[in-house]
This record gives structure tokens, sequence and C-alpha cells, in this order.
């Protein structure tokens, strides 16, 4: 707090961001670093906590043995499934609009759509999806989803690490079209043309299209205790 008050009173600001040099407070195992508070309009108490690799790129503190602190027994639970035209061409169910759909579940933990989907022509796949902790009152992201179409890879995302270069990309994987129509969130599974974050794996596709017939799909995400 100290510290901290010095800074604000050397830049004459309340709000600041500044690199601590290495060594100037230092911590123990075990050790109060800081306490939560409920305030303004939070959804509960909580402290944001972050890790940075050596080159300062923020990563994923559930990576590592803090892990191991997080009870977590429950697995992630998928609300809703979009497909998305990708052309004005593109017919879904012979529309060109957006279609979603509930997701149900048939057996444990495993997710159905009730019927066929008709689709021509190019189009992208987007998941509503949340994740719950044991004892925690917030719903959580996930920590990865792969798709695949015919067995085939098209899509995959990974929460390991991210970069402040990256910052203008943090939510570029989520559908900003759904949101602002009330539609909720959804994770897109289809690469944007101007993506390229360390999220997302190398071999995603931006659209998936395939000839006539009949064709299957397989959502495979997990949270970070998989």
């Amino acid at each position: 707090e100290k510290i901290i008050q010095q800074i604000q009173k050397m830049r004459n600001s309340y709000e600041i961001d500044h690199l601590l040099e290495p060594g100037l407070i230092p911590v123990l195992k075990g050790e109060i670093i800081g306490y939560t508070g409920d305030t303004g309009s939070l959804s509960g108490p909580h402290l944001h906590f972050e890790l940075r690799d050596q080159i300062n790129r923020p990563f994923n503190p559930l990576t590592t043995n803090l892990g191991e602190f997080l009870v977590d027994t429950k697995k992630p639970i998928p609300k809703k499934i979009a497909f998305i035209p990708k052309s004005l061409n593109t017919k879904i169910n012979g529309t060109n609009n957006i279609s979603i759909y509930d997701m149900n579940e048939k057996k444990k933990n495993n997710y159905y759509l009730n019927d066929t989907v008709y689709i021509m022509g190019n189009f992208g796949i987007a998941l509503n999806i949340i994740d719950e902790v044991d004892k925690q009152p917030f719903s959580y992201g996930i920590y990865s989803i792969d798709l695949f179409v015919d067995s085939l890879y098209q899509y995959g995302i990974k929460f390991d690490k991210t970069s402040f270069d990256q910052a203008s990309q943090s939510y570029i994987e989520r559908d900003y079209n759904l949101i602002v129509n009330n539609k909720g969130e959804f994770y897109r599974l289809f690469k944007s043309k101007y993506e390229n974050n360390y999220f997302i794996d190398d071999r995603s596709k931006e659209f998936t299209y395939f000839e006539k017939g009949v064709h299957s799909f397989k959502i495979l995400v997990k949270d970070i205790n998989q």
C-alpha cells in the first residue's frame, strides 16, 4: 500500500499501471497477499490474480500446481449451439439466417441435437456453454474446445497463454453479433480472417463446407481438470 501511494503521488494519478521491480515486495509461501471485497456492481467477492512468464506474457495460473487447490467435480454444461451462414448463398434449414438450437443431455455428459440440420454452403458453428466449480457462485469460462466434422479436425482453442500485444484479440473468438442481439455469449468454432492469437490451434479453419450427403460433427469441451 505504501509503495502504491508513493507511485500515485509521484504521477499525480489515482489510477496507475506500474511494473514492480523484482524483489521489491518479496512474497513467501502461505503469506496473505490480498483480500477480496464486494463493492459496486460486482457479482460477488473476487480478486484479480495474474501470473506472467519470463518475457511478461500472462498465462493460465491453473496450469501450475495452483490448480491442485481448486476443487472441481463439475463438468462443462453446453446450453445452445448456433449454425452461422458464412456467405450470402448459404442456406441453413432453407434460410440465410443464424439457426440456434438447445442442447439436450441424453447420456451423462454427452449432449445431442434432436434433429438433423440441413445446410448448403459455407457455415460456422458457435457454442454457448458454461463451466461451474464446486462451492463457487460464478459461472466460469471453459479451458479448451475442439471441433471435428466427420472425424476431421476443424477448429481448436485452448486458454493457456496470451500476450499484451494481442489485447485487441482477447474476445475475438466470441461471436459479437450474437451478444449484441441478446442471444447469449457463444464461442466461435471457426477462425476469424484477422485472428492470430495464442489461443487458437494453427489447424483451425475459417469456415466449414462439405459435399452433399449426411455428415456428423463432434465438439469436445474440457475444463482445467480435463
